[in-house]
């Protein structure tokens, strides 16, 4: 983990996980072994690779953490409105139309999504001008 990096409440990550300065780990997020996380991680999100992509929900944690079945299952819907497995950030019309699940974890998801889309470099703590 780099300096800077901010890993929110319940995060996991395996074994040689890099978490680039100036990230964001989202809340209840999972970061496979290898993972080379260069950009905001999601809230709830399973993200591998090099560089990562979200994967999937990360269902498991949220029902260690005690989530009833009935969150995680309009989790589930939202990620599935929300990602398509090519694009990190959804477009607008994705986070519009996940906002009909009217959940707090839901917009939880998606005020973490927009704060880091806001940044051109998809990370949300850095600062402009700093490097990469």
């Amino acid at each position: 983990i780099e300096p800077h990096a901010w890993i929110e409440k319940f995060v996991r990550t395996a074994g040689f996980t890099v978490i680039k300065s100036y990230v964001t780990v989202g809340a209840y997020a999972f970061a496979t072994g290898y993972a080379s996380v260069e950009r905001d991680v999601p809230p709830y999100a399973i993200v591998h690779g090099l560089p990562s992509v979200v994967r999937s929900l990360n269902t498991e944690n949220l029902r260690r953490c005690g989530f009833d079945p009935a969150t995680i299952g309009i989790l589930k819907e939202a990620f599935r409105t929300l990602f398509d497995g090519r694009a990190e950030f959804p477009d607008p019309q994705r986070l519009a139309a996940a906002e009909a699940f009217d959940n707090e974890h839901v917009r939880f998801l998606i005020d973490s999504l927009r704060r880091s889309a806001a940044s051109p470099t998809g990370r949300r703590l850095q600062p402009a001008g700093a490097e990469d």
